[in-house]
């Protein structure tokens, strides 16, 4: 059985982000151990801030894994997942797709379509994940 869990964490407090994503962890825990886990959302947290490490940490519980990282083929698409409705904001990945171990991720990747107009219809851009349980 699968659980798929998205979260939409706070974009200004630190703090409350941080809090969130442990009891996030805590709840995902408590109600699927058994379970093959994805969590996805706009954790407003790049890779290198504290709640993308307290999910990713292998001592936590659920130990979840970047999709971007595992994924058997190079990521395609902006590095990125931030946008200002007409240019990319560098260095903003904090749209994030987890996994737990028992996933076979085959592709990552970033959309950038844009509308009509020639701009992005929003301000985060969709993480794209072909995975299979295994």
């Amino acid at each position: 059985m699968i659980l798929h869990a998205n979260t939409h964490l706070d974009n200004e407090g630190t703090k409350a982000r941080e809090k969130a994503t442990r009891l996030l962890g805590e709840r995902l825990h408590s109600i699927a151990s058994d379970r093959r886990l994805l969590l996805t959302g706009d954790f407003n947290s790049t890779t290198a801030s504290t709640p993308y490490r307290l999910l990713t940490d292998a001592d936590t519980l659920p130990h979840f894994f970047d999709t971007r990282t595992l994924s058997i083929h190079a990521h395609h698409g902006p590095e990125t997942t931030r946008t200002d409705f007409q240019t990319l904001v560098p260095d903003r990945t904090i749209d994030h797709m987890f996994v737990t171990s028992d996933w076979e991720v085959i592709q990552h990747a970033t959309g950038s379509d844009l509308d009509a107009r020639g701009r992005f219809p929003s301000d985060h851009l969709p993480v794209i994940v072909d995975a299979s349980p295994i």
